[in-house]
């Protein structure tokens, strides 16, 4: 299927109206095959707690310090030790040390 079918079978209220479109597609869809496909088009996707994270800031502050694997400046200190801090990459998830200027 093409990504402008998906988007009109996202649109589908109900199983059978799902049907009725793959009809008008000229596409045989059963009624068992509609009401599967159209529980996977309407799923709530559930977001983990590190991917919540990641996207509302989480603990910790990003300086913007570059991540020497991935180039990332999406990095947080995860521990503080004067002289020198720890930083995690939320990208590729790797520690890394930054000495203090």
């Amino acid at each position: 299927m093409n990504e402008e079918l998906i988007a009109k079978a996202k649109t589908a209220k109900s199983a059978q109206e799902l049907i009725e479109m793959a009809k008008a597609e000229n596409i045989e869809l059963t009624d068992e095959k509609a009401q599967e496909y159209f529980a996977r088009l309407n799923a709530a996707s559930e977001i983990s707690d590190d991917e919540l994270e990641a996207v509302s800031g989480g603990c910790g502050y990003s300086d913007g310090k570059q991540c020497p694997n991935c180039g990332s400046t999406n990095t947080k200190v995860s521990d503080d030790r004067g002289s020198f801090a720890i930083y995690k990459c939320e990208n590729c998830q790797i520690t890394f040390q930054v000495q203090d200027d």
